[in-house]
């Protein structure tokens, strides 16, 4: 899949813009973050997508230093003025004048981006991070009941490109800078359970967190 097909399908792929779970998922991005004992000044919302989430991080801190990035040029124009202090165009720019972060969030993105690709993004996550930054993913689990009772659309979804189970991301992030690995649920099913029930099949998600060690 190269550039163009990759912005097309995820382009196509409205459901991020509904997503009822948006604010829940990054009011736990910040909550978690904030009870790190980092102090967290500046963040990278990596596949900001509309802004929704952007949102929420302004609500809970209205001081940070909020970065927004992302594939899709239509969605980033629709991102309302003064969430973000800057944004990037990732189908035309990179990451590669973005330094000094204290946190990387990234709700439900990790699916949609190629296995290669990906792994450039891991390591250049863990150069612009600080030392001891966090990093916090969410992405579908494909070990979830729904899955396995038939409902697939998590695997069948043209714009998800990369589904990983949690062991497997685990290993990315320890072979790509990241140390203290954390795992809880995520989505709906933790308005129920809460994020560390002992089923994890449960969950239709599943957060990350990590810490970097560069």
């Amino acid at each position: 899949m190269d550039n163009n097909e990759l912005i097309t399908a995820n382009k196509n792929q409205t459901t991020s813009e509904t997503d009822t779970f948006t604010a829940e998922r990054y009011r736990l991005f910040y909550r978690h973050a904030s009870q790190s004992g980092k102090n967290i000044n500046k963040i990278l919302d990596f596949g900001c997508n509309t802004g929704r989430g952007g949102c929420i991080l302004r609500q809970e801190n209205s001081d940070i230093y909020l970065i927004g990035a992302d594939i899709v040029q239509e969605r980033l124009r629709e991102i309302p003025n003064n969430i973000y202090d800057r944004i990037i165009d990732l189908s035309t720019n990179g990451l590669d004048d973005v330094d000094n972060v204290d946190a990387i969030l990234s709700g439900e993105v990790v699916e949609h981006i190629p296995f290669l690709q990906f792994i450039d993004y891991m390591k250049s996550f863990s150069r612009i991070l600080n030392k001891g930054g966090l990093i916090l993913l969410t992405t579908p689990n494909p070990d979830s009941f729904l899955v396995k009772m038939g409902r697939n659309s998590v695997l069948t979804d043209a714009s998800h490109v990369n589904i990983m189970d949690r062991d497997f991301l685990k290993t990315i992030l320890l072979k790509t800078g990241f140390e203290d690995i954390e795992i809880y649920g995520s989505g709906k099913a933790t308005r129920i359970f809460g994020e560390r029930f002992p089923m994890f099949n449960i969950y239709g998600s599943y957060l990350i967190v990590a810490k970097n060690r560069m």
